[in-house]
């Protein structure tokens, strides 16, 4: 006896929908696979972004160390500035002694000829060479006041506070989108018209 028509029909759509069943699971591991392993190069793509920033901040600071360093070598740094910075936020009316490194004092000595001195307003003033001082630093006291101005200390003050700008950064980027911006990025041109 041969098998009806009928029924021949219904074993064919019961195959046909299990291997659309087969199918349909292949596609949905597939496309999970695809999103893990997308998901995996996203994550490795962010390392490399935070590494390759790192890695900037770092170079950076190189670099400006090593042009800070040739500055010194090169007796052009502004060590006027920097004596005028430190004595800011002192009172005219204190007793100062600033100590540089004395190669530091023939430079300052050399730059302010013909210049009035950053400490001319100060009424007890004493500038005094100190070998302990590397080039570019200086130290000053004045009564129970001390301030210590280091090349090396400023730019690592400079490295942390780029690296904490980097991490903050980090934090934004991470943060969802919301639906109600209030800045479109492109006009609706119906409005513009």
């Amino acid at each position: 006896r041969q098998p009806d028509k009928a029924q021949v029909d219904q074993e064919k759509a019961a195959k046909l929908a299990e291997e659309e069943q087969q199918t349909l699971s292949q596609l949905l591991d597939a496309f999970r696979t695809l999103d893990e392993q997308i998901g995996e190069i996203e994550q490795r793509r962010k390392q490399s972004l935070v590494e390759m920033q790192q890695a900037a901040i770092e170079l950076s600071v190189a670099i400006a160390s090593r042009l800070l360093h040739e500055t010194i070598v090169a007796d052009e740094l502004a060590l006027e500035n920097i004596v005028a910075e430190i004595l800011q936020p002192l009172d005219s009316g204190q007793a100062v002694m600033l100590r540089l490194h004395p190669t530091d004092i023939t430079l300052l000595t050399r730059r302010l000829e013909g210049k009035p001195p950053p400490w001319q307003d100060y009424n007890t003033f004493q500038l005094v060479g100190d070998k302990t001082l590397q080039r570019g630093e200086c130290r000053l006291d004045s009564g129970d006041i001390g301030i210590v101005s280091q090349i090396e200390m400023q730019l690592t003050e400079i490295r942390q506070q780029l690296l904490e700008a980097l991490d903050h950064a980090q934090i934004e980027r991470r943060r969802p989108q919301t639906g109600d911006r209030t800045l479109r990025r492109f006009p609706d041109r119906r409005e513009t018209a």
